[in-house]
């Protein structure tokens, strides 16, 4: 995590970073358990075998409504590409793996007409331009719309 920082360190303090200690779950289930908010997770475990059998099981542990990206080191952990990060070229010292995203159904924000609020309308120009409201100024061209408004 910390050769993570060094490598990453614009605004770090303005993100969550949590250690896992090796590639159990049990950390990252209690962090989430105490931040309901959480939207994203991004597992920056090792370039090998265990790191990608270990995305795949945290992966799986984690809820439907999380977004889940892996940053996969360029070289075998965050540790190598410290120490050898002034030849690796144009600084691309990972890839990103998108592994979960959450499907968010579109929905459209009903409003019934019983709950909204009647407010008497104040006239600009009765009955054509309300005081303090949305008016749409139609016309074909060349008819005076903008010498009218």
């Amino acid at each position: 995590l910390l050769s993570f920082i060094e490598l990453f360190p614009k605004n770090w303090q303005q993100h969550n970073y949590l250690s896992l200690g090796g590639v159990s779950g049990k950390a990252l289930r209690q962090f989430l358990s105490e931040r309901p908010d959480v939207e994203r997770v991004f597992l920056c475990l090792d370039a090998d075998k265990a790191g990608e059998d270990a995305c795949k099981r945290l992966t799986a542990l984690l809820p439907d409504t999380v977004s889940v990206t892996r940053i996969q080191p360029c070289m075998k952990d965050w540790n190598d590409v410290l120490v050898h990060r002034a030849e690796i070229p144009n600084r691309n010292y990972f890839k990103s793996i998108v592994l979960k995203e959450p499907s968010k159904p579109e929905t459209v924000k009903i409003i019934r007409m019983s709950d909204v609020e009647l407010t008497p309308v104040e006239w600009l120009w009765k009955p054509y331009l309300p005081f303090g409201k949305l008016s749409v100024l139609q016309g074909n061209p060349g008819e005076g719309k903008t010498y009218f408004a």
